[in-house]
């Protein structure tokens, strides 16, 4: 039997948490992937796509050599569900850095998301109008080529994403189309938030709705689970017996209310999770609790899903930014996610991470 050592460390690390496996782990997948990303990168910057790469990939099933009119010229940020692009907050970071580093080089920017739902749905542009119509996205390669910055470190992913960049602005194809996720813009995200994107009025709606009764001054508390209770669908395919996820559900909740008792005594206490399973068992733990009612999936996974568990993720992102303060708990094989950190960091709130 073969045993690969990223998986072994990435075991030990989701089993037993604290930082020096986190540490290890991320040197051995950096380790691993570092000849073939630096290949993918040399390839960005020649302007081909990288071979046995999802770039290849895209390439070979989306585009073509038919002769059309030039198109539009920017660089597209592509959600369109020909890949799998991430969670919310995957796309929304690879997004604002993808954004960041083309305002920079002053490049026009646009936003194609149209899988599993419109972002203007939800999101509808701030400052400038980053709306491009799919009759103005060109598949030719004479106008367009796909580059994927997926799953990199952040040094890795800044570099590749700024190769392409460079790659494109010397280049004389007018769209470069990018499937990123890319995680390299943190400190900057509020501001670069607030330059793009303002809630459309359904959403602002249902989020003043529920401010209205979370009132001032509310704290929240965020939790994911993956699939450990059985509930949720995502890439991690463990999942707890009875005896185990009923005792890591008592776990959270004694953990919880220690968080709870330093919250002032009049201010509501919202709680999100991936696992519906989860907020019902915490629902009457406290009177206190505010949960925000709809279905719960994974953007990527559960693309048939509707609006009401689209619009609950986003009121939830929404009003993670509006709290005092915003606490992840975590303990043993339970997701340090980044839903409820970029939250803060939007919002402006005190963010506070908390392994138990």
């Amino acid at each position: 039997m073969l045993y690969n050592p990223k998986k072994i460390i990435g075991a030990l690390g989701r089993r037993y948490g604290g930082r020096p496996f986190q540490r290890v782990r991320a040197a051995c997948y950096d380790a691993v992937r570092l000849g073939r990303d630096l290949r993918g990168t040399l390839c960005v910057c020649l302007g081909l796509p990288a071979p046995a790469s999802l770039d290849r990939e895209l390439d070979t099933r989306l585009y073509h050599d038919r002769p059309e009119p030039p198109a539009k010229p920017g660089v597209v940020c592509m959600l369109d569900g020909e890949m799998n692009h991430g969670g919310l907050t995957d796309r929304l970071r690879g997004i604002l850095t993808a954004y960041r580093e083309t305002r920079r080089l002053g490049l026009p920017f646009y936003i194609f998301w149209t899988s599993p739902f419109p972002l203007t749905d939800y999101l509808l542009p701030a400052t400038f109008d980053w709306r491009i119509s799919p009759r103005e996205i060109s598949r030719s390669r004479a106008n367009a080529r796909a580059v994927v910055i997926d799953d990199m470190n952040e040094t890795q992913s800044l570099l590749r994403l700024r190769a392409a960049l460079r790659s494109h602005l010397n280049g004389s194809r007018p769209q470069l189309h990018l499937y990123t996720n890319a995680d390299s813009a943190r400190g900057d995200y509020a501001e670069l938030y607030r330059e793009l994107f303002v809630p459309s009025p359904a959403l602002l709606r249902e989020v003043e709705r529920h401010t209205r009764i979370l009132g001032p001054g509310y704290r929240a508390v965020a939790t994911r689970f993956l699939t450990l209770l059985g509930d949720f669908t995502d890439w991690y395919e463990t999942v707890l017996d009875e005896k185990e996820s009923a005792a890591l559900l008592d776990k959270v909740t004694a953990e919880f209310h220690k968080i709870a008792a330093r919250f002032p005594k009049d201010s509501r206490i919202l709680v999100t999770s991936d696992s519906r399973r989860f907020l019902e068992h915490i629902r009457h733990a406290d009177p206190r609790i505010y949960i925000v009612e709809g279905d719960i999936g994974h953007i990527d996974l559960n693309r048939d899903r509707g609006d009401d568990t689209w619009m609950k993720t986003l009121v939830d992102q929404q009003l993670l930014m509006g709290a005092a303060e915003v606490v992840r708990m975590r303990t043993g094989r339970m997701y340090a996610g980044g839903f409820p950190r970029f939250a803060a960091e939007v919002g402006g709130t005190r963010f506070t991470d908390h392994p138990f």
